[in-house]
């Protein structure tokens, strides 16, 4: 008897970082000198602001490894500056010293000798930093200011005068305005530095890797140098999210730093209406979840004018948690459904079938978490056991705190259930159950113990061996008429379908009885399944499994069976970034999957931790 797996995922192991990558990272620390001894500290925000106008304009559509040192520098003086300095303007700051600053500020605001000075500067039509510190600089000096207080009280009174009329970001100060807050933040509450391992990793991800970086090493702001570098040579940059909460609080987050550099930014949120995706995606640098730019992808494959396409072009994919998204939902497909069908008929015998097939898995459970009590601790016979439990349950709790109490008991669990595969005696692990669970329950498959309890409940299912042996012959078979042989293969056909759609139709049952779990996939309201967003914990009533997978749900739960709706187009995590001219991504657990991203994608992992 044939078995029928559900989802088959590659495996990842680790190796140890090489003698090439150890060679592509001594390169990259090359670059990092060179970034570190660019001269832009003493550009004002404007010439950053031009320079890289200037260097779009020179190399719009050419590779950029050339200006990589001078662009990254100027986007790190950017993000110091826009997520640093800036705070001064719109928080309380804790120094004394630069506290009196504001108030200062305040005061000379509300003089006359100010706010007469401050119309003759808005009558000459000029509205740059240079034009209104010539103008107010008497003013200042006559409040016998030395020069820093100056510098720093004409910044405030600059920046709330065109917070009135302009954005942030299109607001330029000088460079002595940095120089003077960092000389005088002695407790530093207005620096943000940019470590060098943020500053290697966005060199990793230009050159299209994947980078590990540990938790708290700021893969956020590592995405912003490569982005800015790729909107340079003129790509499109999706920066790919878990969720749309990360997705609108980072694009949000570092606007400033983007737009004070001249490109757009926004984020592609699941509430937005067409209309507003097409503006957002007309920006340099979009900001968004992956099954939201996926099913953008797949709206427009539907669409017949080319005006009505909203994503025009795939150029750039930066991944944020690039493990899950490449290898743990690489087949998971992203479907576009249309109108309702027919409601799915699922006999109540099938119904009571898995009922009894999954109580009898339970009850294999249960056995062997009672084995558990009398073999040997650490013995080689209690991680026999453990594997087997692993098969049967891999939520069971007995199994969990066994190998959370032992430190490589996960490791040894998997080693034992990799030993059987490759000796071809998977049987003996799994001969007592109904059905295995491998995968850490992202693959389900029948035993034959399983298969004979089915059969023996509903009749011969999975044996269709016969049935493509007689469509065989009927495709060799010339004593019959064409018209005849059509008809009889067509039969057979049909048949085949038939009997084929049976068997997933049980392993999907099983699936939503065994594997997914009431409140934590999913929840019942109002008499219907509603799927849970794993990211946000919050319902999807939007979002339906397919192929029978939310009815066998329904009928778990006991609520009415919604008609399936009709696939207008699906395609794979895996399919969909494939259509990138370029991926590279992060994560804080690379390594483990490194042989798996350079198989499956042709993506090389370094650490840079």
């Amino acid at each position: 008897m044939a078995k029928f797996q559900v989802i088959d995922r590659l495996e990842g192991f680790s190796r140890p970082v090489n003698a090439e990558d150890r060679s592509s990272i001594r390169l990259e620390r090359n670059h990092l000198g060179k970034i570190r001894r660019q001269e832009v500290a003493s550009f004002s925000d404007a010439q950053l602001r031009e320079t890289i106008t200037e260097l779009t304009q020179k190399t719009h559509g050419q590779p950029g490894e050339d200006d990589l040192p001078q662009v990254f520098a100027i986007v790190n003086e950017a993000i110091s500056r826009r997520v640093g300095a800036w705070r001064f303007f719109d928080s309380a700051t804790k120094s004394q010293k630069l506290r009196a600053i504001h108030e200062l500020a305040v005061s000379i605001s509300r003089s006359n000798d100010y706010k007469n000075t401050l119309s003759e500067w808005a009558s000459t039509g000029s509205h740059c930093w240079v034009s209104f510190d010539q103008t107010i600089a008497p003013v200042l000096a006559r409040q016998g200011l030395e020069s820093w207080e100056q510098i720093l009280a004409g910044a405030v009174l600059y920046v709330n005068q065109r917070s009135q009329v302009e954005y942030g970001a299109e607001t330029h100060l000088p460079a002595c305005f940095y120089q003077t807050l960092r000389s005088h933040d002695k407790e530093d509450e207005f620096v943000f530095e940019v470590t060098d391992e943020q500053i290697l990793a966005g060199v990793l991800l230009y050159q299209g890797k994947i980078v590990e970086m540990k938790a708290g090493e700021g893969k956020t702001i590592a995405a912003v140098f490569p982005a800015v570098l790729h909107a340079v040579n003129g790509r499109k940059v999706h920066v790919i999210t878990a969720n749309d909460y990360l997705a609108g609080r980072d694009a949000e987050w570092l606007a400033p730093v983007f737009e004070s550099l001249g490109l757009g930014v926004t984020a592609v949120l699941e509430v937005m209406e067409e209309s507003e995706r097409r503006i957002a995606y007309g920006r340099s640098i979009v900001y968004g979840a992956l099954r939201e730019f996926g099913f953008d992808f797949m709206r427009d494959n539907l669409k017949l004018s080319s005006a009505e396409v909203v994503q025009r072009g795939l150029d750039v994919a930066i991944i944020d948690e690039a493990d899950h998204a490449l290898i743990d939902e690489a087949n998971i497909p992203l479907i576009i459904a249309g109108g309702a069908g027919e409601i799915p008929k699922i006999p109540a015998k099938l119904r009571t079938t898995i009922e009894q097939l999954v109580a009898l898995q339970r009850s294999a459970v249960s056995a062997l978490e009672q084995e558990m009590g009398i073999v040997e601790s650490g013995s080689d016979a209690r991680f026999l056991v453990l594997a087997k439990l692993y098969l049967a349950d891999p939520d069971s709790k007995v199994l969990r705190e066994e190998i959370s109490s032992e430190p490589k008991g996960l490791k040894r669990v998997l080693r034992v259930i990799s030993e059987y595969r490759v000796d071809d005696e998977y049987d003996h692990l799994t001969s007592g159950l109904s059905y295995w669970i491998d995968d850490d329950g992202r693959s389900l498959c029948l035993t034959g113990k399983g298969q004979d309890f089915i059969e023996s409940c509903l009749g011969p299912i999975f044996e269709d061996s016969a049935v493509i042996g007689q469509l065989n012959d009927s495709h060799a078979n010339n004593d019959l008429s064409l018209v005849s042989r059509r008809k009889e293969i067509n039969e057979l056909d049909r048949q085949l379908a038939r009997k084929q759609n049976r068997m997933h139709q049980i392993v999907r049952m099983i699936w939503g009885y065994a594997l997914l779990k009431k409140d934590v996939d999913y929840l019942v309201r109002d008499d219907q399944v509603v799927l849970i967003d794993k990211y946000t914990g919050r319902g999807r009533p939007d979002t339906r499994y397919h192929f029978g997978l939310q009815a066998a749900l329904e009928i778990k739960e006991g609520v009415p069976v919604q008609p399936e709706h009709e696939v207008l187009g699906q395609i794979s995590v895996r399919g969909y970034i494939s259509q990138y001219g370029m991926v590279s991504g992060m994560t804080g657990t690379a390594m483990s999957s490194k042989s798996e991203f350079k198989r499956t994608y042709g993506l090389d992992v370094i650490s840079v931790a």
